[in-house]
């Protein structure tokens, strides 16, 4: 499970098809708001085409993934960046996150079936705050730009840890000791490799190969994953389980502590 995947309420049994990443997005400023805002598109639309054509009306567009709910309804969540001084400049609005939104809005003029959901407005330091959260050291991170960290958000979704992805960043490719067509970017790398169908969860098929009672594994994974980062911590210690890789020292991701506390000898799932 991830960030995102823990923060957005998709209904259950939604699935991930498309990841769409705007290599062109506007450079970065000193200071910006980032937004995310997830939308439910009419059953009878095509998803890819769908969101080729609302993001192409979204001129703060960085990244956006989508999918389908378990009845086949698709579904589309698009990240947006900008200054946070824009709508202060544009329109005189305290909101920063207002010239956002109503770039959503006016896209979304152009398919009056689709429906919003759901919105999340960071700052930098939020999601600085959130990368903590999973497991990234922040001091690792605080000179990415928010299109930067909101791109690290959804290499989780592709099934890649986190902190594994800030630590390959500088060298710009994500898989060194994969042979792989290398984009030079981390980001682009994960992608490019989840949408060949070569990334696969980290934690379900260890738990699917190891557990006689499924459901059981499912709940336990739930479980683990609304706990605090403090208490994951505790209970992999209980199991003996390193919070810090031992070759680098740096704190293993959420993900792969779960993980590691799923498959240890004798966790009660």
């Amino acid at each position: 499970m991830t960030y995102l995947f823990n923060a957005v309420a998709f209904p259950e049994s939604s699935r991930l098809t498309g990841i769409w990443n705007n290599r062109d997005a506007a450079p970065s400023t000193d200071d910006e708001i980032a937004t995310g805002h997830f939308i439910a598109l009419p059953e009878d639309q095509h998803l890819d085409v769908e969101a080729d054509f609302l993001t192409a009306h979204i001129p703060y567009w960085v990244a956006s993934l989508g999918g389908a709910f378990a009845d086949g309804q698709p579904w589309l969540f698009v990240l947006q960046k900008a200054p946070a001084d824009a709508s202060r400049r544009l329109v005189g609005a305290a909101d920063p996150a207002w010239v956002l939104r109503d770039s959503l809005y006016r896209a979304l003029r152009f398919n009056d079936g689709a429906q919003l959901r759901q919105e999340f407005v960071w700052s930098h330091a939020d999601l600085l705050d959130v990368y903590e959260w999973v497991g990234v050291d922040p001091d690792a991170v605080a000179g990415w730009s928010v299109a930067e960290l909101l791109r690290g958000l959804l290499t989780e979704c592709c099934h890649a840890d986190l902190v594994d992805v800030v630590d390959a960043s500088p060298s710009g490719c994500a898989f060194p000791d994969v042979e792989h067509d290398c984009a030079g970017d981390a980001f682009t790398d994960v992608f490019a490799r989840w949408g060949a169908g070569e990334m696969t969860p980290s934690w379900d098929s260890e738990v699917a190969s190891e557990s006689e009672e499924p459901e059981r594994a499912e709940d336990a994974a739930a479980y683990l994953q609304a706990c605090s980062r403090a208490e994951l911590e505790a209970i992999a210690r209980e199991f003996g389980i390193r919070r810090r890789k031992k070759s680098t020292g740096k704190k293993r991701s959420r993900r792969k502590l779960v993980s590691l506390i799923l498959t240890a000898d004798g966790y009660d799932r």
